[in-house]
């Protein structure tokens, strides 16, 4: 019963046509609400399969789940989301695998970043579900691995919004990450992707013009 809510999608296509989804699930009402990451895929004819939830909260969480998918070269699905401390105000990633194209998903990990992000009211924090800056990709290329994630600061010295987007990279195959850098506040709404090239990657975002850069 209650209600329910189907946000942040994203989408990839493995080797054989079929697409693999995820999103951010909100159901219930009233004190029974529930956050969750649904998987589900799509037959390169057409034909859904199952819905699957892979990971679900309770907690009355701020920073909602924005997950993400990848395929790995050798098949398997690693599904990204964040994983919000309500308590600390702190938020981490969260990183489960498949190998029999989302069947079945482990834990890979619970604390992939290095450190975890302050989403408290201090103005040296940050907000990851303010749209639009909310968001977080991954992306796999020639052995490399790259994390983007686009958040607003609440640190508004310069103006009513100061976006940014933080760079991690992976060399443990999306394990563990390190941070690259992280951009100045000085882009609006930036939603980055990361599309994988012969040299890397290419990363594109929205440019304080509204513009893409």
């Amino acid at each position: 019963a209650g209600t329910i809510e189907a946000t942040d999608s994203h989408a990839v296509t493995m080797e054989d046509g079929t697409v693999a989804l995820c999103w951010d699930r909100k159901r219930g009402s009233g004190v029974d609400i529930f956050h969750g990451v649904r998987f589900a895929t799509m037959g390169a004819d057409g034909t859904m399969g199952a819905e699957s939830t892979i990971w679900e909260t309770q907690d009355v969480i701020t920073q909602g789940l924005h997950p993400c998918l990848v395929v790995m070269p050798s098949g398997r699905l690693m599904l990204f989301h964040y994983l919000e401390d309500v308590a600390a105000q702190l938020v981490q990633v969260q990183v489960w695998i498949s190998d029999d194209d989302g069947g079945t998903w482990t834990l890979a990990t619970s604390n992939a970043l290095p450190n975890a992000i302050d989403v408290s009211a201090a103005t040296t924090a940050f907000q990851l579900n303010t749209r639009p800056s909310a968001k977080m990709r991954v992306a796999y290329s020639g052995g490399q691995m790259i994390l983007l994630i686009s958040a607003r600061s609440n640190d508004t010295v310069s103006g009513d919004y100061e976006d940014t987007i933080a760079q991690y990279a992976s060399s443990d195959l999306g394990f563990n990450w390190s941070l690259v850098e992280v951009q100045p506040t000085t882009v609006s709404g930036p939603q980055a992707e990361a599309v994988p090239s012969a040299n890397g990657f290419e990363v594109f975002f929205i440019a304080e013009d509204g513009g893409l850069a």
